[in-house]
């Protein structure tokens, strides 16, 4: 039930995102959770239950189960952002959270990606720090365990997997990671 809810969430937020043009920019929150749906990260991590037979409580009766999933959907989702804007950045470019926070934040290019840069390190330490909390709460057994362990698991795969594609970084993305630059180019 919980895959095909997400389902549903993932298409009404890719039509709204879809919907907006460059001049309909939201705000930081609403592009936010905007995001967690449009990613199709919920369902990928409810793929996480069933594939590996998961009895998970419902996230209304776990808050923190629930905020580590949103934690994780953020730092995959607001990195692949950061990455596609080595791509070169246009007015029309697609929205992602370099843009929502340039408007939102009345600021350049650079200093929004530099932001987003600080804001997935602090969703990195939030999503560290909620999983320890969730360690030493009693509802964290075999099955949590080996979800949160899955959530993990994607979030290395998927930031490993923007540096070792050629989509965003050409064959530039060992150097970038080994580096930590990337000049991006913002085009007209």
């Amino acid at each position: 039930m919980r895959f095909h809810r997400s389902m549903h969430a993932y298409h009404d937020a890719r039509q709204r995102l879809h919907s907006l043009d460059s001049t309909c920019i939201p705000d930081i929150e609403t592009y936010v959770n905007l995001r967690r749906n449009a990613s199709g990260l919920r369902m990928v991590f409810h793929l996480i239950e069933y594939a590996g037979g998961l009895d998970l409580p419902e996230w209304e009766s776990s808050r923190v189960l629930k905020q580590l999933t949103d934690q994780a959907c953020d730092l995959i989702a607001w990195s692949e952002d950061a990455i596609s804007c080595a791509k070169g950045i246009t007015p029309s470019s697609r929205l992602n959270i370099v843009t929502v926070l340039m408007k939102d934040r009345n600021c350049s290019f650079g200093s929004a990606l530099a932001y987003v840069g600080t804001l997935v390190k602090q969703k990195a330490d939030a999503f560290l720090a909620t999983e320890q909390q969730f360690a030493a709460c009693a509802v964290m057994n075999d099955d949590t365990r080996r979800y949160v362990r899955g959530l993990r698991d994607c979030i290395a795969g998927s930031v490993n997997w923007l540096y070792e594609t050629e989509r965003y970084l050409g064959t530039k993305g060992n150097e970038v990671r080994a580096f930590g630059w990337v000049f991006v180019p913002v085009l007209d």
